[in-house]
C-alpha cells in the first residue's frame, strides 16, 4: 500500500512539473531569400513586447538565391537590413552602398521576405505572407 502511494505521489509530481514547463507559445516561421551579393544582417524589433531578432544571411544571386528560415514570435516588428559590405577608401562601398534601410511587417503569420539585388527596387510589395523588402507599401481604404 505504501509503495503504491509513493508511486503514484512521484507521477503526479513528474506529470505537475513536465506540464508546467511546456510552453505553448505559437510562433511562425520567417523565410528571408537573399538575391543580394553580399551579406545580410536582418534586425528584427518589437518595442511593445520586448523582442528583438538579429539574424545573419549569406550572399545569393537572382538565379541561386541564400534562404534561411528562423522561428519567431508573431508580431509586427521593425524590420532594419544592413547589407555587409567592406568600405574600401578609394572607392566606397563596391554593390550596395553601405545601404542600412528599416520598414515595418505585421509577421503574424508564416512570411517569406525577398532581398532583390541592390541596385534595383522592386515594383510592388508581394502580397501577403510573401513580400519584397524595400518596395513602396500603400494601405488599403476599407
Amino acid at each position: 500500500m505504501r509503495q503504491s502511494r509513493k508511486l503514484t505521489l512521484i507521477i503526479i509530481l513528474l506529470v505537475v512539473t513536465f506540464t508546467s514547463a511546456a510552453s505553448f507559445e505559437r510562433q511562425v516561421r520567417l523565410t528571408i531569400i537573399n538575391q543580394t551579393d553580399v551579406d545580410l544582417a536582418i534586425r528584427l524589433e518589437n518595442q511593445r513586447l520586448e523582442l528583438s531578432y538579429y539574424l545573419t544571411i549569406p550572399p545569393g544571386d537572382k538565379d541561386s538565391p541564400a534562404e534561411k528560415t528562423f522561428t519567431i514570435v508573431p508580431a509586427s516588428y521593425i524590420v532594419t537590413a544592413y547589407y555587409m559590405e567592406t568600405y574600401d577608401p578609394v572607392y566606397g562601398y563596391p554593390k550596395c552602398g553601405g545601404k542600412v534601410q528599416s520598414a515595418t511587417y505585421n509577421l503574424t503569420v508564416n512570411t517569406r521576405l525577398l532581398f532583390k539585388p541592390c541596385p534595383f527596387a522592386p515594383s510592388n510589395a508581394g502580397e501577403m505572407g510573401f513580400w519584397k523588402f524595400g518596395a513602396p507599401t500603400f494601405r488599403r481604404r476599407p
